[in-house]
């Protein structure tokens, strides 16, 4: 059953059939205001049989986070149904971008309403890490296989939606910025080195 917040998830897919590297595997939106994986809390008791403190730790079960994961997990399992596809097993890198509603002091009603960055919390690695995990077993099996991607934060414009656009790309040669300081064991001129 899809989430009340997709409407048109089909149409936003695009699958790679051929398995070029380094081609999309899959593209999709999850629509929803996007939450950020929040810390855990901690709550302690002393074992009356052990006589030692026991910590636990948890997320509160009303937090907004649980229903944003199954949202996105219903929407991964959706798309992968209707594209056949099997959950990943290799590398890849995984592109985010998070797009929150506009808050209503911004709203312009004379003047066009672009985008602009989101530049405040939440933090993007929190976004990343409530996406990841909530996929972990179904789109990919462990979110450790993630070895690279681009993670944005922006405002909606005019006629935008909130939500979360996802690409999955298959990973081919390891090529980085860093090439030319890890091939030659470059230290860093800063330091005097």
């Amino acid at each position: 059953m899809p989430s009340p917040w997709s409407k048109q998830i089909a149409g936003s897919i695009e699958i790679d059939r051929a398995g070029k590297t380094g081609d999309t595997v899959v593209e999709l939106w999850v629509d929803g205001s996007p939450i950020a994986q929040p810390r855990q809390r901690h709550s302690g008791y002393v074992c009356k049989k052990t006589k030692r403190v026991v910590v636990k730790n948890y997320i509160p079960d009303d937090h907004p986070i649980h229903q944003w994961k199954r949202i996105v997990l219903t929407d991964m399992r959706l798309m992968m149904r209707q594209m056949q596809m099997e959950t990943i097993d290799f590398p890849i890198a995984v592109d985010l971008v998070f797009v929150f509603p506009r808050p209503t002091s911004k709203i312009r009603k004379t003047k066009a309403n672009h985008r602009y960055w989101h530049a405040q919390t939440p933090d993007k690695d929190n976004l990343e890490k409530a996406v990841l995990d909530s996929l972990n077993g179904v789109a990919w099996v462990d979110d450790a296989i993630v070895c690279r991607g681009e993670t944005t934060k922006l405002v909606a414009g005019d006629g935008d939606r909130a939500g979360v656009a996802m690409r999955i790309r298959r990973l081919a040669e390891v090529l980085t910025w860093a090439d030319s300081m890890i091939n030659s064991g470059q230290q860093n001129k800063l330091f005097g080195a």
